[in-house]
């Protein structure tokens, strides 16, 4: 077997992310994009990229499915437009009544979800998540 020397750049970008997924999704699409700029092949977000809040009900209300997340959609297009793959930590999306927590990774051609997907069970003020693997 031959060994082939391949390199590529990686950049993290670190968030605070809030109750609103429109001002989250506008905040990370900028340090992204500068890491494209800069040479980066890939780019890893921070998990709950798309909204954090303590409140359950306040967290529903402003989550969307996986097919309508702005955030997902955004940097869907941004991979496309600067030919780099994305792992987004995770986004929270709502699933019926639940809410999961979903690791995806979007690329230049193409959408591919590895799914962490987590329930998210209220214990107090903090919310306990349980994991398991969705093939």
């Amino acid at each position: 077997m031959t060994q082939t020397s391949a390199s590529f750049v990686a950049a993290m970008i670190q968030t605070r992310s809030g109750i609103d997924p429109v001002q989250n999704t506008d905040f990370v699409v900028k340090p992204i994009r500068a890491a494209a700029d800069a040479g980066a092949d890939y780019v890893q977000t921070p998990e709950m990229s798309n909204a954090v809040n303590r409140s359950r009900e306040g967290l529903m209300a402003s989550l969307a499915t996986e097919d309508k997340d702005r955030m997902l959609a955004a940097l869907r297009d941004l991979a496309r437009e600067k030919k780099l793959h994305i792992h987004i930590g995770s986004l929270a999306v709502s699933v019926g009544d639940k809410v999961a927590n979903r690791a995806i990774i979007v690329g230049p051609r193409s959408m591919k979800s590895t799914r962490a997907a987590s329930v998210v069970k209220p214990v107090g003020a903090v919310s306990m998540s349980i994991r398991r693997l969705i093939t």
